[in-house]
């Protein structure tokens, strides 16, 4: 445990050349989110900059060949790829704890934002989609470097975007139909079991991810 802290601590470490960028990117999304008053806005900005910003620690530590060094200290690298998921996972913390402030300003100022409840399985798939990303990323990452791998880990983001942009335009022109209002009430009558099931989907992902990323990282030539 006290090894995974130290790790989520020389991340948050590696990053602070971006912090500036950082500060900036959460308050124009608090500021864009409070403005349009729309809790989407703020789910897309979290999807396309999070990713992002948890692949920092890579491209800092392949700048100044930090894995070398860890090797050089004879640090476990089991213990690097745990330590970098335990950051993703409080990066996600801090995101879902953005999203429940905004939700429960959101709601007490406006008659028609999101209720607690939905606002909560927005929050949940929300873990759920970053986890899918982050999972695909890391790995990459871990085998190839940040150089070789960003261009391939940009792909599940173009995935997402095409399945939510034009994938339901193609499947109505297929003559294949999806029952959305059914889908919405399903998932609005059953909000806290689907919330924790998106979780608990997310973390399946992410100890997968991290179980590959281990062996990779194990038989990687430093």
């Amino acid at each position: 445990m006290n090894k995974n802290i130290s790790f989520i601590k020389l991340d948050f470490a590696t990053i602070k050349p971006y912090k500036r960028s950082l500060y900036f990117y959460v308050l124009i999304m608090l500021l864009v989110g409070f403005t349009s008053k729309s809790f989407n806005v703020i789910f897309s900005m979290i999807i396309a900059g999070f990713p992002i910003i948890l692949s920092y620690p890579f491209a800092i530590s392949e700048k100044n060949g930090l894995d070398t060094l860890y090797s050089t200290l004879s640090l476990d690298r089991k213990d690097v790829v745990i330590g970098r998921y335990s950051f993703v996972v409080f990066i996600k913390l801090i995101a879902m704890a953005l999203l429940t402030i905004f939700a429960s300003v959101n709601f007490n100022w406006n008659s028609n934002s999101l209720t607690i409840g939905e606002a909560s399985l927005y929050i949940s798939l929300l873990f759920l989609i970053l986890s899918l990303l982050i999972s695909f990323q890391y790995p990459l990452f871990f085998k190839y470097g940040y150089t070789k791998a960003k261009i391939y880990t940009y792909i599940p983001l173009f995935i997402l975007f095409f399945c939510l942009g034009i994938l339901p335009s193609i499947l109505m022109k297929l003559g294949v139909y999806i029952n959305w209002n059914k889908l919405s009430i399903i998932l609005d009558n059953n909000k806290t079991s689907f919330s924790i099931l998106f979780i608990l989907i997310g973390f399946v992902f992410l100890l997968i991810s991290c179980l590959i990323s281990i062996k990779i990282y194990q038989k990687k030539d430093i």
